[in-house]
């Protein structure tokens, strides 16, 4: 297997162990507060991570250096998985 397959492997069991986790803290017997989410309690968590993206952005554009805003970006991604719809 070449280096890109092996990277997509490793990606894809860490995403499948981020979807167990997930499953876990959502199931009857697990996390009160990720069970208690709607898209309306999001609202405020959605907004802070916004802004922290666009001062991601912001950093990017003065330094050039895009690490920042990499994680921002999976940060807001979170929150947005926070939701169980």
């Amino acid at each position: 297997m070449g280096k890109v397959g092996v990277y997509r492997v490793k990606n894809m069991e860490c995403f499948d162990e981020l979807k167990s986790v997930i499953a876990r803290l959502r199931a009857e017997d697990g996390c009160p507060w990720d069970r208690e989410q709607t898209h309306l309690s999001l609202k405020a968590a959605c907004i802070e991570e916004a802004a922290e993206v666009i001062a991601g952005i912001n950093i990017l554009d003065k330094t050039g250096n895009a690490e920042n805003l990499k994680e921002e970006l999976g940060g807001y991604k979170e929150t947005g998985e926070d939701w169980q719809g």
